[in-house]
């Protein structure tokens, strides 16, 4: 390899060195983990050493795990220190985690004990990189297995220890951003799921189990095509990356492109689309349709927002080639039809729902911005 090939395209200022090239096992110590026998209960305990298995690897630092050592167990274990690398080596091959502190694993997993001088968290993130490379070599067998001495082998690329340090400081602090995000994201989602369930009325109640301040009238029983109608569209065939005006369509996607023909101005906070999946839309401006979706349907004498959640909260199971629309209609459900009470639902969920969709894209430009990194800060 010429020296060029040796140096990564964005570096910290100062550093200009070649990396070197190495065996994962020059990094430092390997073991492969085992598993004391089950049989022996006394080996383990609910409050003990970890011990980690393929299916407890979900995260970037492991703390955890479902099942743990008791001073026993750690008596027939391997155990590592913190900041040991940990790699699955059968099966699912190529999930990888850091410790969090001292611990033990089961014979699926490899294990790298960096040497002293080798940064953790630098090796930790450039273990993607020997994940890619295990996951081919395990590809070409019929079981798939990376042993010791195969793992040992692998070829990397490391630059002295103070750069390791550096790389490894910045990764560190970019995972922990998109481990914030994301928890803030599922934390929400479960917020916002607890709320759909109990701000509108279960099967056989009239009333929701928390209400605003002042509200206490039962809700109304209606069918969803005794609210709902069908509306011409202007249909944009051929829609355009740019454009003054959207071009919805159904299913996940709702923006199919733009467009600067004459939209749909009289539209409400709400389209309901009913073919073969069920999607609804909230358009801010005046809209077109794509050739390819469905005829939508608007919403009458009810609050846009307050009826999307409810249909959200109520959503139709799939009847195979019957058309949701047809369901759709046929759905009973409740609504309270106090116009402010619909509207503080309706804004309470809408708020919730804009608050999750920033720390969504936080994570997804985070992880963005990590993907690029690791593709132009490691050789």
């Amino acid at each position: 390899m010429d020296e060029k090939s040796l140096k990564p395209r964005i570096r910290f200022k100062g550093f200009t060195e070649a990396w070197e090239q190495c065996k994962v096992g020059e990094l430092g110590r390997i073991v492969t983990g085992n598993t004391p026998p089950t049989t022996i209960t006394d080996y383990y305990s609910d409050d003990g050493l970890i011990w980690v298995t393929p299916t407890d690897i979900n995260q970037n630092i492991t703390t955890s795990t479902a099942r743990m050592l008791s001073e026993k167990g750690e008596l027939v274990a391997r155990i590592v220190p913190p900041n040991t690398i940990l790699v699955t080596c059968i099966a699912s091959i190529g999930k990888n985690t850091l410790l969090g502190s001292k611990g033990s694993f089961n014979q699926q997993i490899n294990a790298l004990v960096p040497a002293p001088k080798n940064d953790s968290y630098f090796l930790f993130t450039q273990s993607n990189h020997w994940s890619s490379h295990m996951k081919r070599l395990g590809g070409a067998l019929t079981f798939q297995i990376v042993n010791k001495k195969e793992f040992s082998e692998i070829d990397t690329l490391v630059p002295q220890p103070d750069e390791q340090k550096k790389i490894g400081s910045l990764f560190n602090q970019l995972d922990s951003l998109i481990t914030l995000h994301q928890r803030k994201y599922e934390k929400l989602t479960q917020i916002k799921k607890s709320l759909l369930e109990r701000m509108f009325p279960a099967d056989g109640e009239k009333t929701p189990k928390i209400r605003f301040k002042g509200y206490t009238e039962a809700w109304e029983q209606r069918k969803v095509g005794d609210i709902i109608k069908s509306v011409n569209v202007e249909i944009c065939d051929k829609p355009n990356e740019s454009g003054k005006y959207e071009v919805i369509q159904q299913g996940n996607v709702p923006v199919a492109g733009y467009t600067d023909s004459e939209p749909f101005k009289n539209f409400q906070p709400v389209v309901l689309f009913g073919d073969h999946t069920l999607s609804i839309y909230k358009p801010k401006s005046p809209f077109l349709v794509a050739s390819d979706g469905v005829k939508p349907y608007f919403i009458e004498n009810v609050e846009g927002n307050y009826f999307a959640y409810l249909l959200e909260r109520n959503l139709p199971t799939n009847e195979g080639y019957k058309r949701y629309s047809s369901i759709i209609k046929d759905k009973e459900i409740k609504l309270t039809f106090n116009s402010i009470e619909e509207s503080k639902i309706g804004t309470l969920l809408d708020n919730l729902d804009t608050i999750i969709t920033l720390h969504q894209r936080k994570c997804e430009k985070l992880k963005n911005i990590k993907k690029s990194l690791l593709e132009k800060m490691f050789v």
